[in-house]
C-alpha cells in the first residue's frame, strides 16, 4: 500500500511540473493583451526562464529570438532552448530545442482552461540517463508549492507536433541508446491523460512506425496504455497492451506481447542487430509469430508463457534480460521440431577456406560481441529434429555464460540408428584465442545406420558388421585445430585407443597414434564373389598420391593381433609420414607372422 501512495504522490509532482510549465507559458500569452504593442519581447526571455526553473529546479537558456502574435490567436515562438541536465550527468543539457511554436485557444484561456491547439518542437534532442548512484534524470525537484495556483488550471493538449526528434538513453557506463528521426503527433485531454500518438522513428538506420493510446492516471498511479510498432516494408510488428505504473521515476509495464512477421529472415535483417564478423544464419521461408507475458522496467524486461511458431515448428518458453553493471540474460525454450533440411544452403566457400572448421573463424567476433559481464543460461530442448533425411530426437543444449567463459553443461541427442551422444565442456577466450575443451560420449547399437546417415555407403561391408559403437575422448578445440585424446573406441569387437588431431588449413595435417588390440579385417571385406566398385582415377605415380598432395600425415599404428587374408599376424606396429604425396615409412614391424619376425625401417 505504501508503494501505491508513493507512485500518486509522484504522478501528482510530475503532472504539477507539466502544468506549471504551460500554464507560466500561456498566463504570459494572456498577459500580452495588457501590454502596449510595442513591447520588446526579448524582455520576456528572463521571466520565462525564472517559471521554469522554478517548475524544473533546472536553468533554462533561451539563446534564440523571441516572437509573439496576438491575432487571430495567441501564440509564442521561442528558439535555441536549452534545459541543464542534473549534476554528474553526462550530457550538459537533458533536452535542446531548435524551436517551439506554441497557440492557444483565447476563449478557453480567460475562462481558466487552458487549451493548447497546437505545440510543435522542432528537433528536440532528449536526453534521459539513470546515473550510477541511481538517479534518474528525468525527475525535476524543482519548487512545486509555487507551482500550486498554475496547477490548478485545466489543460487540453489538442496537438503536440514533433520534427526531427531524438531520444538518447544511458544507464550507468553502458553504450547509449539512440532514437532518432522522431516524427509524431500526439494529443490530451489533460495532462494526466488519456493521451493518443502516432509517427515514426529510427533505431540503429531501422525504421519504425508506432502507433499509441493510454487511459488516464488513476488514483492508485496506473495507467492503461496499448502501443504497436511496425517495422518499414512490412517486414514484421509488435503490439502491446498492458497497464504503465510507478510513472513517478521508476516506471514499470506488464501485460501481453505479440508478434508477427511473414519471413523471419527478412525480419532480422531489419532489425538493428550486428555482430561483426559474425554471418547472418539463413532461415527456411514460413510466417513467425510470438505472444506472451511481457514485464517491464528500466533495464530488465522478461516475457513469460511464450509462444513460438514458425512456419511447422512451434516452442514455448521463457526469456528474461537485466541490464546494468551486471547484466543477466536467461533463455528456456521447448521446441516440437526443427528440419534443418529446410533451411537454405550456406554459401559455397572459396577453395581456400574448405579446409577450415565452420565454426572457427567466428568464435572471436562472438565473445567481442558479448556485454562484459554478462551472466547468461540458455536451456533449449528439442523434441525432433531432421538432417539429411533423418530424425534426431531429444535434444538438448544447456550453456551458462559467466565470467567471459561458456560451460557447455549438456549437449546431447539421439541420433538415427539408436545412437546417443553427449557432450560437456567448456568454451573461453585464451591467448590465443577461443578454445574449447570438454569430454564426448557415443554410444551406438547400428552403426550401419550413423554412417548411412552421414552420407557413407558401407554396403559393400558384410551385414553382421559395424553394428555397434561405444566411443569417449577428450577434445580440444582452439582456432583451426581439433584435438582428441585418451579416446576409447569400441567397434563390434575391436577396441581402439589413442589420440588424434587434425590441423586446418592451405595444407591440412592429420596426427594418429592409435593402439587396437584385435582386428579381423577379412570379416569387414566383401564375401567371395561379390561385385565391387573401383576407380582408377587415383592411381599413384611414381610411388606418389596425387590426390594427397596437400594434405600432410602422421601415422602411429599399433595392432595386437590382425587377421587378414587367413593368416593371423601378432604384434604390428607401423610409424609413417605423408608429405608432398609422398609416403615415408619409418618404422614397420610383425612380432609373429607364422613364426617369423619382421622388421622394415
Amino acid at each position: 500500500m505504501r508503494r501505491a501512495k508513493v507512485s500518486c504522490a509522484g504522478v501528482r509532482r510530475a503532472v504539477k511540473v507539466l502544468y506549471g510549465i504551460l500554464a507560466a507559458l500561456a498566463l504570459l500569452v494572456a498577459a500580452l493583451f495588457l501590454v502596449p504593442p510595442f513591447l520588446d519581447w526579448e524582455r520576456l526571455k528572463p521571466g520565462i526562464e525564472e517559471r521554469v526553473e522554478a517548475a524544473t529546479g533546472r536553468r533554462l537558456w533561451i539563446d534564440g529570438e523571441i516572437a509573439v502574435s496576438l491575432l487571430p490567436a495567441p501564440t509564442l515562438t521561442l528558439a535555441n532552448l536549452r534545459l541543464a541536465n542534473l549534476p554528474g550527468a553526462r550530457a550538459p543539457t537533458m533536452a535542446r530545442i531548435e524551436s517551439i511554436d506554441l497557440a492557444l485557444a483565447l476563449g478557453p484561456l480567460f475562462g481558466g482552461e487552458i487549451a493548447v491547439t497546437s505545440l510543435e518542437l522542432v528537433a528536440p534532442v532528449v536526453e534521459l540517463e539513470r546515473l550510477a548512484d541511481g538517479r534518474p534524470n528525468w525527475l525535476f525537484a524543482g519548487a512545486a508549492d509555487a507551482m500550486d495556483a498554475a496547477s490548478g488550471r485545466a489543460v487540453r493538449l489538442d496537438s503536440i507536433a514533433v520534427t526531427d526528434g531524438a531520444v538518447v538513453y544511458r544507464e550507468g557506463g553502458g553504450p547509449p541508446t539512440r532514437i532518432e528521426r522522431i516524427d509524431a503527433v500526439f494529443s490530451a485531454r489533460a495532462l494526466d491523460g488519456p493521451f493518443r500518438g502516432e509517427g515514426a522513428f529510427s533505431v540503429e538506420g531501422a525504421a519504425v512506425g508506432f502507433r499509441l493510446a493510454t487511459g488516464a492516471v488513476g488514483a492508485d498511479g496506473a495507467m492503461p496504455a496499448t502501443a504497436e510498432l511496425a517495422l518499414a516494408g512490412e517486414a514484421g510488428s509488435l503490439s502491446f497492451e498492458g497497464t504503465v505504473r510507478g510513472l513517478d521515476g521508476a516506471p514499470e509495464f506488464a501485460g501481453a506481447m505479440r508478434a508477427t512477421a511473414p519471413d523471419l529472415g527478412a525480419l532480422l535483417a531489419a532489425l538493428p542487430i550486428a555482430l561483426e564478423g559474425v554471418p547472418a544464419a539463413a532461415l527456411p521461408d514460413g510466417a513467425f509469430s510470438a505472444r506472451g507475458a511481457i514485464a517491464a522496467r528500466a533495464g530488465a524486461v522478461s516475457a513469460d508463457d511464450l509462444q513460438l511458431r514458425l512456419g511447422e515448428s512451434q516452442a514455448s518458453g521463457a526469456v528474461s534480460w537485466r541490464g546494468g553493471a551486471a547484466p543477466a540474460l536467461s533463455i528456456a525454450m521447448a521446441l516440437n521440431r526443427l528440419d534443418l533440411d529446410r533451411f537454405p544452403p550456406a554459401d559455397p566457400a572459396p577453395a581456400a577456406a574448405t579446409a577450415s572448421p565452420p565454426a572457427a573463424p567466428h568464435a572471436a567476433a562472438l565473445f567481442r560481441a558479448l556485454p562484459g559481464g554478462l551472466a547468461a543460461l540458455v536451456d533449449l530442448a528439442i523434441e525432433t529434429v531432421t538432417y539429411r533425411g533423418n530424425v534426431m530426437r531429444q535434444a538438448r543444449t544447456i550453456l551458462a555464460l559467466d565470467e567471459g567463459a561458456v560451460t557447455v553443461r549438456q549437449a546431447s541427442a539421439l541420433l538415427p540408428g539408436g545412437a546417443d551422444v553427449t557432450l560437456a565442456g567448456r568454451i573461453a577466450d585464451g591467448a590465443d584465442g577461443p578454445f574449447f575443451a570438454g569430454v564426448v560420449d557415443m554410444a551406438a547399437d547400428d552403426l550401419r545406420a550413423v554412417l548411412a546417415w552421414l552420407g557413407l555407403d558401407v554396403a559393400a561391408v558384410p551385414a553382421d558388421r559395424l553394428r555397434r559403437l561405444a566411443a569417449s575422448a577428450d577434445l580440444h578445440a582452439q582456432g583451426a585445430r581439433i584435438a582428441a585424446s585418451k579416446m576409447d573406441v569400441r567397434i563390434d569387437a575391436t577396441r581402439i585407443e589413442g589420440d588424434a588431431a587434425v590441423q586446418f588449413g592451405d595444407r591440412p595435417r592429420l596426427s594418429l597414434a592409435l593402439a587396437v588390440d584385435a582386428v579381423n579385417a577379412d570379416a569387414y571385406l566383401p564375401a567371395a564373389g561379390a561385385e565391387t566398385e573401383t576407380e582408377t582415377g587415383a592411381e599413384t605415380e611414381a610411388g606418389g598420391w596425387p590426390a594427397l598432395d596437400g594434405v600432410e600425415a602422421e601415422l602411429a599404428l599399433e595392432v595386437g593381433a590382425l587377421t587378414y587374408g587367413g593368416a593371423r599376424l601378432l604384434g604390428l606396429a607401423l610409424d609413417a609420414v605423408l608429405r608432398d604425396g609422398q609416403v615415408t615409412l619409418r618404422r614397420a614391424a610383425v612380432a609373429d607372422a607364422a613364426g617369423l619376425r619382421l622388421a622394415l625401417a
